[in-house]
Order: structure tokens, then C-alpha cells, then sequence
């Protein structure tokens, strides 16, 4: 990931490990005794005792603290202990060089993945990055990682040798916020002489007696030590391949082809095509079953029953043949026709008798 970080409100208070420079102090008032006696050499301070690579990883643990912070300032954070981790290595520093490669590796492969803006802010590509940039720091942790626990096993082995590099002091309790980078110890005229290279203090040193070191009960053995961190290491390793993985299937589901969902959108249309045609001809099938069904079984037309009269010389008092409700819609309402045939009955027979 290409990117330039140049704010420094948001950069955490980094470790600094101190150097120490075996000078020692001399006040130039101060005039010997005897100057035809040879001066005697003080003795040698002794060196601070290298740290384990739990000691070191409990450093680099503390520096960054629990605190939330905005996406960006860990990415800022991570670029200067990366690039301070490199100093310090080409320097000779590895224990220096071990807790800012550590820090780094918390950041972009605990820290940065657990962000809420984690997903946001970064591609799929870049996020793809920022894995294999976890990757690299862990092998440069685990090159370091080797030298340093021969040089921790050397001084277990000889524990009175002054043969190391300077360390860097114990961690102190303060929370991150209040852990104050420490400065080597430069001699010149103008800095204040500490008490420990007074020769007062050095004469005091040396009427001591020498202590022998009593191994802690707490203080967990290389195996151990070894065991733990090849844990964590494998802890991190899953938990980057599984992030991988989990980056490369989104990437492949947002990165879908477009002639892939073309296709798509076009059988699912030709299916609907198809459901509407079926439904269209078995709507047709229908009425044309309806229809044939018409034309084979036609109804029975309905005849009228036929009006009939009576008869001329029927009985007068007969009542009509035919009765129904077709008879008696047509029947007159003006007259019945069987007082009309009485009536002309009567006058023919007038009309004999005068003859």
C-alpha cells in the first residue's frame, strides 16, 4: 500500500530503546593524591541481560494500548514501526527492531481487521495488500526471533558475561499514554554526570559483595517461550488466511462478469416468455373446447303449443281445449267468443222462424 504519513498528533509514543556508553565521569577540579600513582580502572558496568521473546512481545503489547482509534492513525502507526523496525535492524538493534516489527504485526493483522471502517475504506485488492504485508513482517519477525533466543539462551548458559548488546529496560507499568521515549546518554562537557559514574558510587559498587542470580519461578523456560509464540504465530497465520479467503470471495462476488448477469436477466425473461405462452394457449384450448361442445349438443328449440278454438257445434258451457300460460297470454280480453257463438245462434234461428 502506497502511502505517506506525515501527521504526528495521531503517532503513538514509540519505545526507544536506550544506548549506553561505557564513559565515565571524571571532575576536572578534582586533582589525585598522588599523581606518580598509577590511576586504578573503576570496574566495568555490567550490561543488562538480553529480554526473552515473551519479555519483548509483552513491550511491544503495551506500547500500543486498548484504546480506539480512527482507521487511518493505525495505518500511519503501522508505516513507523515497519520503517523503525528496518532501522533498527540494519543498526544491530534486533531486540529494538523485534518489538516495532511486533507492533506492526498486531496493527495490520489484529487491529486495522477488526476496524469498523475495515470493509469501507479499503478494495478488495487492497485488503488482499495489507494480508500479504502481514506476511512480510512476520517473516521478518520470525528471522529475528531466532537470534535473538540463541543470544537469550548464551546468556542463560554464562549468565556473568558482559558479552551483549544493551537491552532495553524493564516495561514500565504506565499506561501507553505516559511512556516517555528514554535518550542514550551522550558525554559531553555540558551534560550533567549521573550518580552512577560519581566515584563514589563506583567505590560503594565495589565494597559490595557480588550477588548470585536466583532464577524467578515465574520466568517460563526457552521451550515454553518457543511453544507460545509459535502459537500465536500460527493463531495469526489462520486468522490472515482465513481473512484472505474471506476477501477473495467477496472479491469474485462483486467482480462477477457483466455478460454473466446479462445472461441471467435474459433466461429469466424467456422463462416468463414461456410461462405467459403456455397460459395464452391453454386459455385458446379452453374456448375451443366450449365451442365444439356448443356445435355437438345443441339445445332443443322450444315450439309453441298451437292455439286451438272450439268447435261451432261443440257444447256451449265446453271450456277451451288448450290451457297453459301461452293459450292464455293470447286469448282476448275484450269478449269470450263463446257468448258471440250463442248470440249468432239465436238470431239464425230468429231468422228460420220468420221465414
Amino acid at each position: 500500500m502506497n502511502s505517506s504519513y506525515g501527521d504526528a498528533y495521531t503517532q503513538p509514543n514509540q519505545f526507544q530503546p536506550a544506548t549506553f556508553s561505557q564513559v565515565h565521569y571524571q571532575n576536572p577540579t578534582s586533582t589525585r593524591s598522588n599523581p606518580a600513582q598509577p590511576r586504578t580502572a573503576p570496574p566495568p558496568i555490567e550490561a543488562p541481560r538480553p529480554h526473552s521473546i515473551a519479555e519483548l512481545a509483552e513491550m511491544a503489547k503495551q506500547t500500543l494500548g486498548d484504546e480506539a482509534r480512527p482507521f487511518k492513525a493505525w495505518l500511519r502507526i503501522a508505516e513507523n514501526a515497519r520503517r523503525d523496525a528496518k532501522t533498527f535492524q540494519e543498526q544491530g538493534d534486533l531486540e529494538s527492531a523485534f518489538i516495532e516489527f511486533a507492533r506492526a504485526a498486531t496493527i495490520v493483522l489484529e487491529k486495522i481487521p477488526s476496524h469498523a471502517d475495515y470493509r469501507v475504506l479499503l478494495t478488495s485488492t487492497q485488503r488482499h495488500n495489507m494480508g500479504l504485508h502481514g506476511q512480510e513482517i512476520l517473516d521478518s519477525l520470525s528471522g529475528i526471533k531466532v537470534s535473538l533466543m540463541d543470544r537469550y539462551e548464551q546468556w542463560r548458559a554464562h549468565p556473568s558475561s558482559a558479552q551483549f548488546q544493551s537491552a532495553p529496560g524493564p516495561v514500565s507499568n504506565l499506561p501507553p499514554q505516559q511512556l516517555v521515549p528514554r535518550r542514550g546518554i551522550q558525554s559531553h562537557g555540558a551534560s550533567t554526570p549521573s550518580s552512577s559514574s560519581t566515584p563514589s558510587s563506583s567505590r560503594s559498587r565495589a565494597s559490595m559483595p557480588p550477588r548470585s542470580r536466583t532464577p524467578s519461578p515465574y520466568r517460563q523456560s526457552p521451550n515454553e517461550e518457543d511453544r507460545a509464540w509459535r502459537e500465536r504465530n500460527d493463531a495469526i497465520q489462520r486468522d490472515d488466511a482465513r481473512r484472505r479467503e474471506a476477501s477473495s470471495a467477496d472479491g469474485a462476488r462483486s467482480e462477477q462478469p457483466r455478460p454473466a448477469r446479462e445472461d441471467d436477466v435474459r433466461r429469466r425473461r424467456e422463462r416468463e416468455e414461456e410461462e405467459r405462452r403456455r397460459i395464452a394457449e391453454q386459455r385458446r384450448f379452453g374456448q375451443s373446447n366450449g365451442q365444439n361442445q356448443s356445435v355437438t349438443m345443441p339445445q332443443p328449440a322450444v315450439v309453441p303449443p298451437s292455439v286451438q278454438y272450439p268447435p261451432v257445434s261443440g257444447s256451449v258451457t265446453s271450456a277451451p281445449a288448450s290451457t297453459g300460460p301461452i293459450a292464455s297470454h293470447l286469448q282476448m280480453p275484450l269478449e269470450s267468443p263463446t257468448r258471440y257463438v250463442i248470440y249468432q245462434l239465436k238470431h239464425t234461428s230468429l231468422a228460420c222462424l220468420i221465414l
